[in-house]
């Protein structure tokens, strides 16, 4: 049963929302559901590709897959269509939140891992996990260490 407490943030308003795209078929209907949802009436979204790593290269296929925030995902996603057709790639695409979740005044990442063994007796395995935490405050006034004020 979910609790809903008045001091605490809602998810919505911190998790963004996400959309995956396969390059070659599903461009049409991911556009009309984030027009229907108003993701681009906000502005700003986030385009990353999936590219499968097919090779250890240096050089293009690192600096590619770097996520690109733009106010036109569907032109962008056009591009990598005809400079990337291959296979089952696509691309990620997600609302970007000008107003973060902050911890201490700093963006921040979690991760955790669970396994589900057995459900009868119920045996879960749970990994601590890990917390990124950028060096910089995220309201910082200094250009260079707001570029540094986000986690990748």
């Amino acid at each position: 049963k979910m609790h809903s407490y008045s001091n605490c943030p809602n998810y919505a308003d911190f998790i963004p929302k996400t959309f995956m795209v396969n390059l070659r078929t599903d461009l049409h209907s991911v556009q009309g559901d984030m027009r229907e949802k108003g993701i681009i009436k906000h502005g700003l979204v986030v385009v990353k590709h999936q590219h499968r790593q097919r090779q250890f290269s240096k050089g293009r296929s690192s600096a590619h897959r770097l996520p690109l925030v733009t106010t036109k995902p569907f032109s962008e996603i056009k591009r990598l269509r005809k400079q990337h057709l291959e296979g089952d790639d696509g691309v990620l695409i997600q609302q970007y939140i000008a107003s973060p979740l902050l911890w201490q005044g700093r963006k921040f990442s979690f991760r955790a891992w669970a396994l589900m063994v057995s459900t009868n007796p119920l045996l879960v395995l749970y990994h601590d996990g890990i917390i990124y935490r950028s060096l910089y405050s995220y309201l910082s006034t200094g250009q260079k260490q707001q570029r540094f004020a986000n986690i990748t």
